[in-house]
């Protein structure tokens, strides 16, 4: 068996060399580990934006998408904000995978544990393995999310040119009313270790 599992829209190769036997008359089991939740990071996340008037520091009470956000230097934010939050891991006697699942993120992220990089993450499932990573007892988690420039151009479209946040030098009109494209880390976020 080759364990495969594929989240939606994810593909792979699998390419076989030599003979292979033509015996499809195996016992139909699953060929895929089975992963428990061990840790929903729900609840306070400390955010630092980097700038165009969003706020140096805040703390976000849930995870939501930027584009939804009641500030408006938050909503039309594009660029680089970073996620923080402890938690706390009991490690299992025999060693087994931890994975990090990050729900649904606006556009790209970089996770960090204990201030080492773990891996980037730009598509579903949104998952990083955070094995070699992680410690027993209290852990840091920084993730960097980056989004597009999409939010900052549909608002600096409704200002005065002295007004806006960014310059473009080949003119693209956006509409003031095209939509906005999620941005930010917008979960559920959770901690999942191997079970078999």
């Amino acid at each position: 068996l080759i364990p495969l599992h594929l989240e939606a829209s994810e593909s792979i190769f699998v390419v076989f060399e030599g003979k292979i036997s033509k015996n499809a008359h195996g016992p139909a089991k699953s060929n895929t580990p089975d992963y428990r939740t061990i840790a929903t990071l729900d609840g306070k996340w400390t955010v630092r934006f980097d700038g165009q008037n969003a706020p140096e520091k805040i703390v976000f009470d849930t995870l939501s998408d930027w584009a939804k956000h009641d500030n408006n230097a938050i909503k039309y934010y594009a660029g680089t904000a970073v996620y923080e939050k402890s938690f706390t891991l009991t490690k299992p006697a025999a060693p087994k995978p931890v994975i990090l699942e990050l729900g649904e993120v606006g556009v790209i992220a970089t996770v960090l544990v204990n201030g080492k990089e773990a891996g980037t993450v730009w598509t579903t499932p949104w998952e990083i393995d955070i094995t070699d990573f992680v410690r027993r007892g209290k852990n840091v988690l920084q993730i960097r999310v980056a989004n597009t420039w999409n939010n900052r151009l549909v608002a600096d479209a409704a200002m005065p040119e002295e007004k806006r946040q960014s310059y473009v030098s080949q003119p693209y009109r956006f509409k003031t009313n095209a939509p906005l494209l999620k941005g930010g880390l917008i979960g559920p976020v959770k901690i999942k270790r191997q079970d078999r």
